[in-house]
């Protein structure tokens, strides 16, 4: 989580995301959409419903994530908290997305081994 944490850092401060419910809607609903979504594990049912609608409506690709609003909020100019933030650059976005998928699968192998 650390290493998907540091490069959404890494991506605002390439000036490639936009963050919070207001911004990530506004960006899904623009001309330019975004590659990605990431919404926080513990974002209110409100702010969830109102990000799912728009990225299933307008064909983005959304992952909840299990990092919290703070520490989503803490790789974007110090925030206190953010439910959710868009990746506007697709390389940034398929290297979240290949990371992701990484973590995804090792937890898979080991819980399948711990059940042996």
């Amino acid at each position: 989580m650390n290493k998907l944490l540091s490069m959404i850092g890494l991506s605002y401060k390439a000036g490639k995301v936009k963050y919070g419910s207001d911004g990530v809607a506004d960006a899904i609903r623009s001309c330019k959409k975004p590659s990605l979504v990431l919404l926080a594990a513990d974002a209110s049912a409100n702010q969830v419903k109102k990000i799912t609608d728009r990225c299933r409506y307008y064909n983005v690709r959304l992952i909840s994530i299990s990092a919290d609003k703070s520490e989503l909020g803490k790789m974007i100019k110090g925030r206190s908290e953010l439910a959710c933030v868009a990746i506007e650059d697709e390389g940034f976005a398929k290297a979240m997305i290949d990371l992701i998928n990484k973590n995804e699968s090792e937890l898979k192998a080991e819980s399948a081994g711990g059940a042996q």
